[in-house]
C-alpha cells in the first residue's frame, strides 16, 4: 500500500509568512525583556510609584526586583528560542496540514489517554487538595 493512500494526496504548499509576523513579535518581545532586565531598581521603583494609589510602590524591593530580573531574562530567552525555531526551520517541519483520514476522533484519544492516566492524574488531584485544606485555616500572609 503507497504512503499516499491512507493519508490523502499532499495539500498545496502554505506560505511561510503566516508565522514571519509572530517569529518577529517574539524576536521584539525578547529584545525589550532583555533590556527592561538591565533597569535599575531605582528607575523601575519610580516607574511603579507613579501607579501606586498613594504613591509609592512598598511591596516592590530590592529583593524582588532581583528575582524578577532572572524571570525576565529566561522570559526572554525562551522567546529568543521561539523566533529562531519559527524563522530557520522549515514550515513542514512546524506544522502539518495533512489530514489523517484513519486516525482516531481527538475526544476519543483524550479519553483514552484520561483512562489510562486516571490514577495518577487522581492522586495528583487529591494531594492537591489535601495540601489546599491544610493551609485554608492560615491567615492570609501577603495582601495582593
Amino acid at each position: 500500500m503507497h504512503p499516499q493512500d491512507i493519508t490523502g494526496p499532499e495539500p498545496a504548499p502554505v506560505s511561510q509568512p503566516r508565522f514571519r509576523w509572530l517569529a518577529w513579535l517574539c524576536l521584539v518581545t525578547s529584545i525589550a525583556l532583555f533590556v527592561s532586565s538591565a533597569l535599575s531598581f531605582d528607575r523601575v521603583r519610580g516607574y511603579l510609584d507613579q501607579f501606586a494609589g498613594d504613591g509609592s510602590a512598598e511591596p516592590y524591593t530590592p529583593a524582588i526586583h532581583a528575582r524578577l530580573q532572572w524571570s525576565v531574562i529566561a522570559a526572554g530567552a525562551m522567546l529568543l528560542a521561539v523566533f529562531f525555531w519559527l524563522r530557520f526551520r522549515p514550515l513542514t517541519e512546524r506544522v502539518s496540514f495533512v489530514p489523517r483520514t484513519r486516525s482516531p476522533s481527538v475526544l476519543r484519544v483524550a479519553w483514552r489517554t484520561l483512562s489510562a492516566n486516571g490514577m495518577a492524574i487522581g492522586s495528583v488531584t487529591l494531594l492537591a487538595a489535601i495540601l489546599r485544606l491544610i493551609n485554608l485555616s492560615q491567615p492570609i500572609r501577603h495582601d495582593e
